[in-house]
């Protein structure tokens, strides 16, 4: 009798946010290739997501099919131009967060953070990711996603 798999019907996504920090300065130039590569890659994988930068720290979420994304996220950490990558949530969903954008940017600098509801200054000298529960840096995403400077990120 010939064996029998079920496969799911059902492509799992993810999301799964990581921080890092840069390995040397980045310069605005930089980061702006980045962003572009990025959001050419992520397009042809069907990945969605944002990117958080504040002074030589990354934040950044992906979504999308299970496989693709940890795939990317093993690509991403071996990049040289950031250091000491951990991974702070990586969860199922049932849709996407970022679903309309390939690469959402938003290079805190710019912005007053502690006018955003619920900020948590992840990347205050000391904060340790280790004592914070992962749904800290997804709030953060979330909230430049859909508060106060929503107008302000750049697609």
């Amino acid at each position: 009798m010939a064996a029998c798999f079920l496969v799911p019907s059902v492509i799992m996504l993810i999301q799964l946010i990581y921080a890092s920090a840069a390995s040397r300065p980045i310069s605005q130039l930089e980061l702006e290739l980045l962003l572009t590569k990025s959001r050419q890659k992520n397009q042809l994988l069907g990945i969605s997501g944002m990117l958080a930068y504040h002074e030589g720290s990354f934040l950044q979420v992906l979504e999308g099919k299970e496989l693709l994304v940890d795939v990317l996220y093993d690509q991403i950490s071996q990049d040289d131009r950031h250091e000491h990558c951990k991974v702070l949530l990586r969860t199922f969903v049932d849709q996407r967060h970022f679903a309309d954008w390939s690469m959402g940017f938003v290079n805190t600098k710019l912005y007053d953070l502690q006018k955003l509801a619920g900020y948590e200054d992840l990347f205050r000298p000391g904060f340790s990711f280790d004592s914070a529960a992962p749904s800290v840096a997804q709030r953060l995403l979330l909230g430049f996603r859909d508060g106060l400077w929503h107008e302000k990120v750049e697609a």
